[in-house]
């Protein structure tokens, strides 16, 4: 089988060490090709292209998962005036935690996930929609899930189905 070149698999993205692994890539051939600029590493496991979202590089650089109002942004929900720029990312409780200095302008949010996390840098929508919930005023939050609501259908409706004070702990 011919692999793509990694500059050309990784395009835009960031991906992990052990899925391009499966994918049959060697690490000879990530070093060979973060040695010559093609393509970067993040954190020792994750590999991105120079094209990569900020948002995701940043997720892989510090651990977390993009999510709340960074991950709504992503998916394209309708962002009501005056909501903030900040990359807000998640983090599991118990997590090696983030490799952030203490100038990063960000948001943070440590909360269990509501379903198993594998290799991901963008947290589910039932989480994304529960950090909102949390974070942002009530009637941002209500637009932002109306929003998810119309733009997700089911995979929005499951995630506000959730028993939310079990989930924050109360």
């Amino acid at each position: 089988m011919q692999l793509a070149p990694l500059a050309e698999r990784l395009a835009g993205t960031v991906i992990h060490r052990g899925d391009l692994h499966r994918e049959g890539y060697t690490d000879v051939q990530l070093r060979r090709a973060v040695r010559a600029g093609e393509i970067e590493v993040l954190r020792r496991a994750w590999f991105a292209s120079a094209s990569a979202p900020r948002e995701v590089r940043d997720a892989a650089r510090y651990g977390g998962r993009v999510t709340c109002i960074s991950l709504a942004r992503r998916r394209g929900w309708w962002m009501p005036e005056g909501v903030g720029g900040e990359l807000h990312l998640h983090f599991p409780p118990g997590s090696t935690g983030p490799r952030l200095d203490a100038a990063w302008p960000g948001v943070t949010h440590w909360t269990r996930p509501l379903a198993p996390l594998g290799r991901v840098l963008k947290a589910g929508v039932g989480d994304a929609l529960a950090h909102i919930a949390v974070c942002q005023s009530p009637d941002t939050a209500l637009v932002l899930w109306e929003t998810a609501a119309r733009i997700e259908g089911g995979r929005a409706a499951r995630g506000m189905d959730v028993g939310w004070r079990g989930w924050l702990g109360h």
